[in-house]
């Protein structure tokens, strides 16, 4: 058995390893208007839960045409460039 040099019944201390600030993952078209408009949306009604936020970003999601999309569609295709870097 190999032994490396710790006392029977202790562990070990955890080693700690920095590798620098991690990637953020690419954010979908409706991640980018998920996070604008529930910033929007917590303004206006602040006593609302988080949930009702998220549900009624979803129905405004649903209800937006293609055009309305595109603007989230291009912050979306600069966030894959900036994390292809």
């Amino acid at each position: 058995m190999l032994s490396l040099g710790f006392k029977k019944g202790k562990s070990p201390e955890k080693m700690i390893v920095d590798f620098g600030p991690m990637p953020v993952k690419v954010k979908s078209s409706y991640n980018v208007f998920m996070i604008e408009f529930c910033k929007e949306s917590r303004e206006k009604y602040p006593e609302l839960k988080n949930t009702e936020h998220m549900k009624k970003s979803g129905q405004s999601w649903s209800a937006m045409s293609d055009e309305q999309k595109l603007k989230y569609n291009d912050l979306h295709n600069k966030d894959v460039l900036r994390h292809a870097m």
